[in-house]
Order: C-alpha cells, then structure tokens, then sequence
C-alpha cells in the first residue's frame, strides 16, 4: 500500500522555463493527498523558492529543500543538515574578497559583491564570514566564477556545478535527498516499500533507492532511468502513473 510519494522539481514536476506550476499537475497532486497518501517534494531550490510554487497546500505537504539539506512542513523545520562555521571560513580563506553567498532556510548573507542578485534572496551584506550571525544555520553555499578545492575529507559536497551561469553550489556532505528521505520516512512511520519516488536527474538517486516504485522522467540520467521500475515522458505523466500504482491498477 502506498503511503508516500517523492518527487522532484525541476525537469519534473515543472517544465523547463515554467515559473508556476501548471493547473494538470496541481490537480493530480490533491488527488494524492485526497487518497490519504502523504506527498514530498525533493528539490535543490531553497524554502524560498519552494514556498510559493506550493502555496496551494502549505500545511499538507513536505519541503524537502537545498538537496536534501533541511525539509520542513507547514513552516516548521523538521530536519536540518547545515554547512559548519568553519567550512564557511575555509572557503573565505581560500578565495579572500572572492563573492560568494551563504543561503539559511529564510535568510542569505552576502559576502563581496555577487553578480547575479536574483541569487541574493532576504540578503544581509557582510564583510567576513565572521559577521555572520551566531543563530544563523547555513545550508548552502554559493560560489562565484570558479569552485571551491575540497578535500576528502571537506564537510562539503558539490551540489550544483553551474560554470555555464558563473557559480557553484554546495551543500553538507552529510546531505542528500536520499538521507532526508529516509529520515522523513522514519518520522511517518513508512518504508521504501510504502514509497513512490520520482526524478529526473543524477541528484535523485539516492531517492531512488529509498524507495520500491521509482519513475523516471524523461532521458537525462540513463542511470536514473535504468534504476527505475517504471519510465515516464513527462511530470504529469509520472503523477498519472503514481495514482495508477496508488489505486492498484
């Protein structure tokens, strides 16, 4: 019996260059929840971005934002994977005066002076990493022109590798969609056997693996695509697919 079901943003559930939502798949999303079955969205966006793609259920479904740094529901924070201080500190000391931005659940510092101001979101401008605030929980962080140097054992990991845009992206290494999924899981009550994941990507194989039905969406990961049980063309066709699975069909 299906209790969950995972699903990716971008090139999923929203087509390359839509800004909104479209009316097919908001419709098929409240038929989920309408069968009783719990609904995650998994995305590298943030909470600012995701918010108000899904203002129409605010309090009924999870959040699971920045590659599965944090998730929240209903606007409270329910698990969180933040960036160390220190991390922050090596990257300033690594690129001194280079721009960068560090991105929390609600707020953004800036450091320097980052190109692309869309990136800025609710931005405090700083000075040094030291002047960000001692409550502030960091759980990305954006690097302009060129990328950090991790070692193996940095606390970091790449998420987004967007050279052709003029930055880098990078989370806790402890995070992942998978880990937040697994710990959402945990919290309901529900197994990879109660759970439909769907995806498009490379950063959607570790929800794949937490869960027994998985549908691909389009060609973009073959290694996505062969892990899945069930392929898809496109967003609405997945979700149509999911309540199918959902009903027994």
């Amino acid at each position: 019996m299906i209790k969950l079901v995972v699903a990716d943003l971008d090139g999923t559930l929203l087509k390359d260059g839509e800004r909104e939502l479209s009316g097919p798949i908001k419709r098929r999303i409240s038929r989920v929840l309408e069968r009783g079955v719990k609904f995650a969205v998994a995305s590298g966006r943030d909470l600012g971005d995701l918010a108000p793609l899904f203002r129409d259920f605010k309090d009924e479904i999870y959040l699971i934002c920045a590659d599965g740094a944090y998730y929240e529901k209903g606007g409270t924070s329910l698990y969180e994977r933040k960036i160390p201080l220190s991390a922050l500190s090596e990257a300033e000391r690594q690129a001194p005066g280079a721009p960068m931005i560090f991105r929390g659940s609600h707020s953004s510092c800036a450091l320097g002076n980052p190109p692309s101001s869309e990136l800025y979101g609710d931005t405090k401008f700083i000075k040094s990493v030291g002047e960000i605030p001692a409550d502030e929980k960091i759980f990305k962080l954006i690097k302009f022109s060129t990328p950090l140097r991790l070692s193996k054992d940095s606390p970091l990991r790449l998420h987004w590798d967007g050279r052709n845009l003029g930055h880098f992206e990078y989370v806790s290494r402890y995070a992942s969609k998978g880990a937040a999924l697994s710990d959402l899981q945990n919290r309901l009550m529900i197994s990879g056997f109660d759970t439909v994941a769907i995806g498009d990507g490379p950063n959607d194989i570790s929800l794949f693996r937490g869960a027994k039905r998985r549908i691909s969406v389009g060609d973009r990961c073959p290694e996505l695509k062969a892990m899945a049980t069930t392929p898809a063309i496109c967003g609405i066709g997945a979700l149509n697919l999911t309540l199918d699975i959902i009903d027994g069909k």
